[in-house]
Parts: structure tokens; sequence; C-alpha cells
């Protein structure tokens, strides 16, 4: 269930919003607040955070401690933001360990929430729900019922899919806490998981209620952002219930207020529910032009995410860069001290010499590390982006299948052929010939090559060789992932997805996804 994982990530997010609920009055955490709300895409974020490690070395030279615990939970959040959960958890940990020697509770709660969220979206639950068990204990010592509600929200979404009795006893106590103090915008969001909850139980009349419930709540339709999504999940549970003219019904009013709200992209799910609902209504006259619009939001999101992981790397690699440029700089001037200094004694500028040569091959080494990890960021987009190119592919087969028709009578003839390549190349995979070429596939299609290649050209945006090879690399990629790679080689995998030569395998998949198809292979493990 897509939206399932979705709602539960966007979860973090809103568990934050309550810290920031509670900051608006205390200036004394407003540089905290402005880096919560800060956008990725800020030009500025590479300088912020080097300043901030500048003031954190300035801290520790002076022994603030309260600045000290301030800066690490700064670099926290911003390498949070940057998916560097690594790098995140080190500086957050340090920030708990002072804020407690500090008593600032506030502070406490913040990098509670901040390590609970960090280990949640790095996939290690346990360690989330206990760091949110021990934030929740802290709220109730201090009375803070407001945070105390996200806690307890987080804690029931955790062991929504480990533990059912826990769950629906923090769900319980969390719906208890915001009728409490009155908080519409967190009922609304308890209700919609409560339905999620319910959903995955496979309990699909209690689902619909709670997301019946969820909407009903919401006090302005037109301003809540859960509203589309929250129309989107009733949609899904009427289809599944097998209630084709209310999930259509729901669907399209989903759809009515993710564009409202230009979520268009998060719609994408929601028009996949459409065509479904569609096809089984024995409606397919629309389908082909509702097909049209998901493949273009699925291409969208694909393109989004991709913009947002270079984005992150670009800022990744600018902090990185600089460190390393005042790390070499700086052992350079100790390097020239030591000079003069050991002028007196060769053998002991020999040492320095040795020492400090040693020194920079740490730097380097840490460095290199450093730009590895960002290649495993990109081999995990990689796999992710592939799977959903084969989910599309499945639909479309599906679609094909029903002998719904695939494109409008009025639509130009190069649209038209382009689908057919399309269609072609996804059920007969003839890319994976090595021999394959222009002429063969129009010979295939009964037309000729330069008819083949204006569609092409006009539908994919890109030459044929480009057209092919991208279908060549997504093989080599599903391959990759699904065969025993002790029985082959990776040049025999290349060949097996149409590559001639080891050379052009490797060139080309390099360009296409950022690391080598060795590198892509010995990361996948940790994707």
């Amino acid at each position: 269930m897509n939206w399932t994982i979705r709602l539960i990530s966007t979860f973090y997010i809103l568990l934050l919003s309550f810290s920031v609920f509670a900051q608006n009055s205390m200036k004394k955490y407003g540089e905290y607040e402005s880096i919560v709300k800060m956008e990725i895409q800020t030009d500025s974020l590479p300088n912020y955070i080097i300043s901030v490690k500048n003031k954190l070395q300035k801290a520790e030279i002076q022994t603030d401690t309260f600045h000290i615990a301030e800066y690490n939970l700064f670099l926290a959040k911003l390498y949070y933001k940057l998916s560097s959960f690594d790098i995140a958890t080190e500086y957050n940990i340090e920030a708990i360990n002072l804020f407690e020697k500090e008593k600032d509770t506030t502070y406490l709660i913040f990098a509670l929430q901040n390590i609970s969220a960090i280990y949640g979206y790095a996939g290690n639950r346990e360690v989330s729900i206990e760091y949110s068990r021990r934030n929740l204990k802290l709220c109730e010592l201090t009375h803070d019922t407001t945070r105390m509600l996200g806690c307890l929200i987080n804690l029931a979404t955790s062991h929504t899919q480990s533990d059912n009795k826990t769950a629906s006893k923090y769900y319980n106590k969390a719906l208890k806490y915001a009728k409490k103090i009155k908080d519409n915008k967190s009922l609304v969001f308890i209700y919609n998981n409560m339905g999620i909850y319910y959903f995955y139980l496979n309990d699909l009349k209690s689902a619909k209620e709670y997301f019946t419930k969820a909407k009903d709540a919401i006090q302005d339709k037109n301003t809540n952002t859960n509203t589309a999504a929250i129309y989107a999940n009733i949609a899904e549970t009427e289809y599944k219930l097998g209630n084709f003219n209310q999930a259509l019904s729901n669907t399209l009013t989903s759809i009515k207020y993710f564009e409202n709200k230009n979520m268009v992209t998060d719609a994408r799910n929601s028009y996949q529910i459409l065509i479904k609902t569609l096809a089984k209504l024995g409606n397919p006259k629309d389908i082909p032009m509702y097909m049209d619009k998901y493949m273009e939001l699925q291409e969208m999101t694909v393109n989004k995410r991709k913009a947002e992981q270079s984005a992150k790397l670009k800022i990744l690699y600018d902090v990185v860069k600089y460190e390393s440029a005042i790390d070499i700089l700086t052992t350079e001037n100790k390097l020239k001290e030591s000079k003069l200094a050991a002028s007196k004694s060769k053998l002991y500028f020999a040492g320095v010499i040795i020492i400090l040569s040693l020194a920079i091959m740490v730097i380097i080494i840490i460095q290199n590390a450093k730009l590895k990890r960002s290649q495993k960021m990109i081999v995990a987009e990689n796999v992710k982006s592939f799977k959903i190119e084969e989910e599309n592919i499945k639909l479309k087969n599906v679609i094909h299948q029903g002998n719904i028709p695939e494109s409008k009578e009025d639509e130009e003839t190069d649209k038209i052929l382009y689908d057919e390549i399309v269609q072609l190349l996804d059920q007969q995979k003839l890319y994976k010939n090595p021999e394959f070429n222009l002429s063969l596939l129009a010979k295939k299609l009964n037309t000729n090559r330069s008819y083949v290649s204006k569609a092409i050209n006009e539908g994919g945006n890109k030459s044929f060789i480009e057209f092919i090879n991208d279908y060549r690399i997504a093989e080599s990629k599903r391959l990759l992932c699904s065969m025993d790679i002790k029985q082959v080689t990776i040049e025999a995998i290349g060949k097996e997805a149409g590559f001639n030569s080891k050379s052009t395998f490797f060139r080309v998949f390099k360009t296409n996804t950022g690391v080598t198809p060795s590198f892509f292979l010995s990361n996948l493990e940790d994707v």
C-alpha cells in the first residue's frame, strides 16, 4: 500500500512540527526553528553548515557546553535533512548527552524527537521506538501535553506493523489527548493513521470508518494538506471493498484537492486507483487519457526525487570539499612551521614530515569514505527508480491485456507510433539482441527508419541509441538485483541486457547511473 508508507514517513515531519508549535514564544530556540523550516534547495545551505561547524569549534575552544550542545543539534538536523543519517546520529547523540548535563529540558526533547526521526527514516524502528519512549517519559514529567501527543502518535505508528495490541493502545491514548487539548489537526492525523492501521489488518470496514472520521474532522478541506490523501485512502478502501462507484467519486475528489494544493506529483497514486476503478466499471474510454497523466506524474516524481537527491549530494560534496581544503591548508601551515622549528634537528624534521604525511593520508581516506557514502545513496535512488519503471510496465501490460485503446483517434501519428514502440519493447524486449538496430525495429513495425527515428525523437526526447540504452541499463539493473552473481559475471549481465562489449556496458552504465556496475552490485545489500 504505497500511501501507507508515505504517511508513516510524513509523520516524522509532523512530529517535529509539534516542537515548532511550542517554540513560537521562545526566542532562545528561534534558530533551531528556522533550521526545521529550512529548504534543502537553499543555495546558502553549504555555507550555513560550514558556519555552524566554525561556531562549534569556537565553542569547544571556550568549553561553552550549552552552545556545543546546541550546534551539535543544529548539525544533526541539517545532516538529517540531507539524508546523511550516520553523521546526523553522531551529532545528535552528542547533543543529547550535553543537554542532559545542562538540564535544558526543552532542547533535550527536541534532540530526542530528532534522533527518533533519524532512526525511523533509516529503518531502525526498534531504536526509534526506544528514543520515543524516553521522550514520552520526559514530556510526562514536564506535563508537556502537546509534545506528549507527538510521542504517542510516533509510538503508535512505529508499532503498526509489528505489535497490533501496543499500536492500538498508543492510538487510543493519543486520541484522548488530542480531544483533551482540542488539537483538530492532530485529531485528523490520528483518525487517518488509525484507518491505515485497520487497513493493514485487512479490517476494511473499520478502516473506512476511521478514514471517514478523519474526513469529517477536517474544519477547512481547502487549507488542510491531508484532505487529498484522506480522500485517496477512502477511495482505495472502497476499491478493496468492491464499491467501485464510491471509489471513483472519492478518487476524483482526491485528485481535485491534490491539484488545488499544487501537490500534483502526490496525485499519481490516485490516478492509478482511478485507472483500475474505470477498468472494473467497464469504462475504458477515458483510461488512455488518465494513463498518460499517470505516466507523466510518475516521471515528474522520479525527476523530482533525482533533483532532490542531486541537490543533497551537491551540498554534501561542497561541504566535504571545503573541509578538505581547510584541513590540507592547516596541515601545510603546520608543515611550514615544523620546517622552521626543526632546522636544528633533521631527525625531528623527518619525523614531523612522516606524521603530517600520515595526517594528510588519513584526511584523504576520510573524505573518500564520505564520497563513497554519497555514491551508495546514488545506488539506492537507482534501485528505487528502476522498481518504479517495472511497476509502470506491469500497469501498462494490464491495460494492453484488457484490450483498452492506448490513444485517442485524434492523436498525432508520431505519438501513436511512439506508444507502439514502447509497447513492443516492454513486451518483447527486442533490445536484448546486441545486433538490434533502427532498421530491425522499423521492419518489426512495418514502417521505415525515418518515421521510427522521428517518433522516438519527438516522444522520448532522445536519439534511438540513447532510447535503447535506457532499456538495456534498466534490464541490467534488474538482472544485477535478481541474479546470483556468483554464477555469472558482470560482463555476462551486460551481454544479456543487449550490450555487445564490456567497455560499452560500463561506460553507458556509469553515464546513466553515476556509478559503475561493480560499485552498484557491491552496495545492493545496503539498499
